[in-house]
């Protein structure tokens, strides 16, 4: 479903922080949040891959389990799947029609309104657990009505500054918001400030944490081919020598994260995980925008960073990744709200030419903002177009070359439509 009525009228209510109305909307259909166990996946970057990489690892062991992740990189249903399966346009436009009147009632937001549906479809298809991405921050998002054992804080860097605050200390705040007592929280937080207060927040909440290196541990990492080569280790669980086909060392830490919660779960419910089994998800596990090698001929990377630390990283990958030294085209895009001169200096060492594109965003930067970009950055090589002309180039003039696409996850919708048109012209 690539839009629907009723769901693009709610966009126009834009963010409205605060619980109160999603848990008055819940309680009016039946609390169907507190029928389900699983994750609550926060953090400035990473919270996607590790709410899938958990969430695979779980339906792999032969549980229903469901994905709730925002925003969409296709369409809408993509925010919703169980056991491999997005939601169907006919079940969607059902919750969208029979639940609208609690969007009316309480004033709720788009997000809002699309967690309560993932709330109540999950409940209604009875699954064994949920995995649930947070939208943004914590304490106050609509995701954050669910209170599962297993509560997860990827990283913590500046995004959102306009809501979560101008500090990570603060940011941290927000994010750690999702603790409650009780429960186990597992981090991969690496800042001993940060760390010092997560502690801190977790003490106040009787809550046990996890953390990365300290509590488990990765070693010996190296890119070998497509893949990112480690050993894990928590407790008395070795794994030696895992494969993982999602390029780039922050995912190994992403990864570590869902394997820790995925094996906490299967302890805390009488579960013996399968090492095999295991190695294989990760081995062969492919998600959408995330360093997605989507053709190898022409070379296409698509990645859906779109902060100035995840552009960061995704910096570091291509230069691991691009071992036969390839001329790299940037086909970029950015919200204006996303510190593009940030990302574009970021990129500008590793990329030959820019391909500049806009999309349907309201806070899209435009060709002629590109154009003020690029003098500002002392840019050289760079082209401004629209998306069609850039998905022609790539397999016209550009195809010998390493094709990154980054900068914003809202123009992703659009280049995966316009690269199918061609698909039968590349090698997968």
């Amino acid at each position: 479903m690539k839009s629907h009525p009723f769901l693009e009228e709610l966009k126009k209510r834009g963010i409205v922080q605060g619980l109160e109305r999603v848990y008055d909307a819940l309680v009016e259909i039946g609390s169907p949040h507190l029928r389900q166990r699983g994750a609550l996946v926060a953090g400035t970057n990473g919270k996607g891959s590790t709410s899938y990489i958990l969430y695979r690892l779980l339906h792999s062991h032969g549980f229903s389990t469901a994905l709730y992740t925002s925003p969409h990189i296709k369409e809408v249903n993509d925010r919703y799947i169980i056991d491999n399966v997005q939601i169907s346009d006919e079940r969607l436009g059902y919750y969208i029609e029979n639940l609208k009147y609690l969007a009316v009632r309480y004033n709720l937001t788009l997000f809002e309104f699309e967690t309560i549906i993932a709330f109540q479809y999950f409940s209604d298809m009875k699954v064994d657990y949920a995995i649930f991405e947070v939208g943004m921050g914590g304490r106050l998002d609509a995701t954050n009505c669910y209170n599962p054992e297993i509560k997860i804080i990827t990283s913590i860097s500046r995004d959102h500054t306009e809501y979560l605050g101008n500090t990570e200390e603060e940011i941290l705040y927000e994010k750690a918001g999702i603790i409650r007592p009780n429960n186990t929280v597992i981090t991969g937080i690496d800042k001993s400030n940060l760390l010092s207060l997560t502690e801190d927040y977790c003490k106040k909440q009787n809550a046990k944490l996890l953390i990365l290196q300290r509590d488990f541990a990765i070693q010996n990492t190296r890119e070998e081919d497509f893949y990112e080569i480690f050993d894990y280790r928590y407790r008395d669980y070795f794994l030696r020598d895992i494969r993982l086909s999602l390029f780039g060392r922050h995912q190994v830490t992403n990864c570590s994260l869902s394997l820790t919660s995925f094996l906490k779960i299967m302890d805390s419910d009488g579960h013996k995980p399968d090492p095999e089994i295991i190695c294989n998800v990760l081995k062969n596990i492919r998600f959408s925008g995330r360093f997605e090698i989507y053709s190898k001929k022409p070379l296409i990377v698509i990645d859906g960073a779109h902060n100035s630390d995840g552009v960061k990283k995704l910096r570091d990958s291509l230069l691991a990744f691009n071992r036969q030294n390839k001329r790299v085209i940037t086909i970029f895009s950015s919200l204006k709200n996303k510190k593009p001169e940030e990302k574009i200096n970021i990129l500008k060492d590793i990329t030959n030419r820019f391909l500049f594109v806009e999309n349907d965003h309201p806070l899209s930067l435009k060709n002629d903002d590109f154009i003020i970009l690029a003098r500002k950055t002392n840019l050289m090589y760079f082209e401004t177009m629209d998306i069609e002309t850039a998905i022609q180039k790539v397999f016209g003039e550009y195809r010998d070359d390493l094709i990154l696409i980054t900068g914003s996850l809202y123009t992703l919708p659009e280049i995966y439509m316009k690269l199918e048109k061609y698909r039968d012209y590349g090698e997968q």
